[in-house]
């Protein structure tokens, strides 16, 4: 059974109005604007359904023990915890590599409670980094827009993050809308 499903819920209608809508628009032209416009349809959702939420987009995702850090594209909060870790693909003419996103992914998995998130590209005034540890049901998701065959990441990762994992597929080709595919096990 799958945690998290308001948030889960939310990804998938954002990543519909994102493809179907800002892509299909022609407004979307590289991985940053995916960011964007994938970022301001989870917060209209968040909105919609009266939870607050913050997004970071590209924090540095370091673990306390370690010192190992991370920089995922979009990590999503509640007060408390990490509820959501994102990686996204842009490569509509292409069929995209996926296993440093996939290590991001198990690397938030791996140190759920000595997870801190800092803006070290940040320069004015410090303010204190927050230690979120990552919930237990956080969603961890893969999302690309891509050519060719649908892919199918289950085989490719960690038994640890199945329950967890959720794959948005956006998959193009010349002259058609893109087939919107959404994964989960």
């Amino acid at each position: 059974m799958h945690k998290r499903i308001l948030l889960r819920s939310q990804l998938k209608q954002a990543w519909f109005r994102t493809i179907e809508g800002s892509y299909c628009r022609q407004l979307i032209n590289s991985e940053r604007g995916l960011q964007v416009y994938l970022c301001t349809a989870l917060l209209r959702e968040f909105k919609r359904a009266e939870v607050k939420r913050r997004i970071f987009v590209e924090p540095r995702l370091s673990s306390l023990k370690s010192g190992e850090h991370h920089y995922p594209d979009i990590v999503i909060c509640n007060t408390r915890r990490i509820i959501g870790v994102v990686e996204l693909k842009y490569l509509p003419r292409a069929i995209p590599a996926f296993r440093k996103d996939i290590a991001t992914l198990e690397f938030a998995a791996a140190n759920a409670n000595r997870l801190v998130i800092t803006n070290d590209r940040y320069r004015g005034i410090t303010a204190d980094n927050r230690h979120y540890p990552l919930a237990p049901d956080a969603v961890l998701c893969w999302g690309a827009v891509y050519t060719g065959k649908a892919m199918n990441l289950q085989s490719k990762v960690h038994a640890t993050l199945q329950q967890r994992f959720l794959q948005l597929s956006a998959i193009t080709a010349t002259g058609e809308a893109p087939k919107v595919r959404i994964d989960e096990w």
